[in-house]
Parts: C-alpha cells; structure tokens; sequence
C-alpha cells in the first residue's frame, strides 16, 4: 500500500508541474489585431518580410548536410550505411526529400510553434519513414490513465500524447518526431501568436499603400455646401466620382468637377505627411526582431556595406541557424535510433555557412596544414575538389620543421654530440687493403733485421 501511495504522489507531482493540456496559451489570442487585421500562421506569410525571414530560415536548415556519427571514445567516426542516415540524406519518404522534410518541420516550429511527424518503423524496430502531420490536426494533451498507442506503444499515467482528428488517432512521444519551436516546456510557442500585432500592422500598411493607389483620387476628405441635395442626389455626385477616379493608379490625378456651390475639403495626410515608406521600413526590422532574422537576409540592405555584410553573415549561423539545428540533432538523436543506440548521434554540419572569402579560407586551410591538423586529402575534402591520394602523400602529415615542444621552450640546448669522423680510407677498399698487408710485411722485414 505504501509502494502504491509513492508511485501514485510522483505521477501527481509530475501532472502538477506539467499541465493536462501543454499548448494552453499563456496569452489571450484570438487573430484579430487592433489595426483591424486577422493574422493567422497561414495569412501571416501574405507580409513580405514574414515570407523572406521564414524562407531564410527553414530553407538555411533544409539544406544542412545530415551525418551520422558514432563516438570512439577517442573522437567520432561517420557511418553512412544506417537507416538513419537513408532517410535523413536520400529519402524521407516516398513523398518529401530530406531537405523538403526539414524544410517544413522548421517552418511549422516557427510559424505554429512545434513541426511534428510519425515515426515509421520496421517490424525490427529500424527507423523507414518519417511523415509530416499538419498542425492543426494535432493537440497535446497528457495521460490520466494508462493506455495504448495507435502504435502499439503502451502510455503510462502523465506522458505527453498525441491526439490525432480529434482523438481518433493517439501517439506516445516515443511514436512521433517533434520539433519544438522557442521554449514552452513540452510544447512550443507560436512566434506568430506573439508577434500578431506588429506584423498586423505591416500588413494594414500593405492594404493601406494599395487602397491608396486602388482609389484614384489618392485623398480622403468630404464635400461641403451639399445642403440641397437629395439622397439621390447625393448618389449621382458619388457615382460619378467613383467611376472618374476610383479604378487604379490609370485615374489618378485627375480633376474633380464639382458644381452648384459644392467645395472639397481633405480630411487625409497624405503617404509623405504620415511617413509612410519610413513606417514600412521600421516594420520590416520590427519582424526580423521577432523571427530571429538579420534585416540583410530578407533583402533589408539601407545599413548593409560590403564590408560588413560578409561578417555579418557569417556571425548570423551562430544566432540563427545553430539553435534550429541543435533541436533538429538533439530530437533526432534521441528518437529515431531506437533502443540501442550503440553510441550514435545525429550532427547537422554548418560549416559550409562560416566560410569566408576564397583567401581567407585558404589561409586557414594552410595554417592548419602546416601545424599537422589536416592532410592534402582532408583539405581536399572540405573544398570538395579531387583529393590527391595516398600514392601522391594525400594523407602525410606535416609540421614546420623549427618547431619544439612547449617543455622545451627557455631551455638552453644541448651540444650536439659530433658524429665520428669518417675513414680516409675505407677497410673494404680492395686497393686499402692490399696497401694495409704491403704496410705489414715491410713491418715484418724491419722487425727481423
């Protein structure tokens, strides 16, 4: 009884901490926005800038090179002939490429806060398939009792689940691949949600700049001295302006005859007097706050230089890139090898993004080189060109023949021991050695007389 009691206050803590139902909102969202416009995860990609900075991104991540690694412990070796590795590199599924894959898990962790897709396997457990469910079929709920997944996986009590159509369809974590946008616990956030006001703004903008041009006679105002007209009147006097003036940019300019003591009077400011290309050029910077994207990425290039641009570019991976790339390698690692991982981890490789200019890489190539950390084949493999081979000394490694070790620095050297000095002449010379047996008998001869 007492055995029960524990197990049953750690599933209590446990549903305590992490609640029923973890996509709950911590904000009140409904998609209307106070400029008047309704932002979905869908519409919102109507704005430019939304567009460019989700494209940047999921497009970035699409393209990383996926590798398979296994610790030594001593370092990581590749091994490319892992199931993981057909689907991560050749083919997610009969209908996504791997790049298409990654493309669309991204895009929905960022615009609805979490990409998740069914994790397909044989009946050895060996990772087949990985399918895309869209997002707004799923809700997150956690298990009050225990239960069975749709794929045979048992749940157990406070587990995150699944719920598939409504219910129709339930899968454990372990079922499903899935990829958490920015931190919400168990469920992540809809930056969409979040940033629904600014980028309701830039799109009102949009509809603002085309109602300006739509409507030819470009300025709001109201007509005055009308006191004597009828409501018919008032319907012939609108007509005709609508028919001289609205229609397109063709209308535009052109004059308003009014008669019978009628006068103009604008009420609007005009595109200059309300700032506006100054208001959509803060709002494009406004939503790359929000996505996480440099201005320069979604073509915003007022304050870019060709000085700056290549570093920034380069510093962008580090602030951009690398987290979507460390929840794709951390999910995948943990969930698509199955039970026995055998030491196997999933590295997507962003260093094909931090290459600088073609001297500056060589230089860096060369220092390397020349301290013994790569040979002519590794060099040859990270510029993709031919390698030389191990017949050419493609995997000779070289150092800097002046060069000592740290104990030996402020040491003072050693004399070198001098080398005997060589014969004059040789003993295995036949000509020495005759000379040698000569040298002997008149020796003999001395010693005897």
């Amino acid at each position: 009884m007492a055995l029960r009691d524990l197990i049953r206050k750690i599933a209590n803590v446990r549903l305590t901490t992490e609640p029923r139902y973890p996509e709950r909102r911590r904000i009140r969202y409904t998609g209307q926005t106070v400029a008047g416009v309704y932002i979905t995860p869908d519409n919102a990609l109507m704005s430019s800038t939304v567009w460019a900075g989700h494209r940047y991104l999921t497009q970035t991540c699409g393209q990383l090179p996926a590798r398979i690694m296994q610790s030594t412990g001593i370092g990581s070796t590749p091994v490319d002939t892992h199931p993981v590795d057909n689907v991560l590199n050749w083919r997610t599924n009969p209908e996504l490429s791997p790049f298409q894959f990654r493309e669309t898990m991204v895009g929905w962790a960022i615009m609805h806060g979490n990409g998740v897709a069914e994790i397909e396997t044989d009946n050895v457990g060996r990772l087949v398939n990985l399918w895309p469910i869209e997002p707004h079929r799923i809700k997150f709920e956690r298990a009050l009792e225990p239960m069975m997944s749709a794929r045979g996986t048992p749940i157990g009590v406070g587990e995150l689940v699944y719920s598939i159509d409504g219910g129709k369809t339930i899968f454990a974590s372990r079922d499903v691949f899935h990829l958490r946008g920015y931190g919400n616990g168990a469920v992540g956030l809809s930056v969409i949600e979040y940033a629904a006001q600014s980028i309701g703004w830039a799109r009102a903008t949009e509809l603002f700049g085309a109602a300006y041009f739509g409507n030819g006679l470009n300025n709001g105002g109201v007509i005055t001295g009308a006191t004597g007209l009828d409501p018919a009147g008032v319907k012939r006097l609108l007509d005709r302006i609508d028919e001289t003036h609205r229609g397109g940019p063709g209308k535009a300019h052109k004059p308003l005859v009014l008669d019978g003591g009628l006068e103009w009077e604008q009420t609007s400011s005009t595109p200059d007097q309300a700032q506006f290309v100054a208001t959509m050029q803060f709002q494009v910077e406004e939503i790359c706050r929000w996505m996480g994207t440099p201005p320069h990425k979604v073509m915003h290039l007022l304050r870019m230089s060709f000085n700056n641009v290549e570093q920034l570019s380069i510093d962008v991976v580090g602030d951009a890139i690398v987290p979507w790339a460390m929840r794709l390698e951390q999910e995948a690692t943990y969930k698509l090898f199955g039970q026995n991982r055998s030491n196997l981890k999933v590295v997507f490789e962003v260093k094909g993004l931090l290459r600088g200019d073609f001297a500056t890489r060589q230089t860096g190539l060369q220092i390397m080189r020349r301290n013994g950390i790569i040979n002519a084949d590794d060099w040859a493999e990270l510029e993709d060109i031919k390698k030389p081979g191990k017949g050419a000394g493609g995997q000779v490694y070289i150092v800097e023949g002046n060069m000592t070790t740290l104990d030996q620095v402020g040491q003072k050297p050693v004399a070198p021991v001098p080398a005997p000095a060589k014969e004059l002449m040789p003993a295995d010379a036949p000509w020495a050695a005759a000379l040698l047996r000569e040298a002997a008998t008149l020796l003999d001869f001395a010693h005897a007389g």
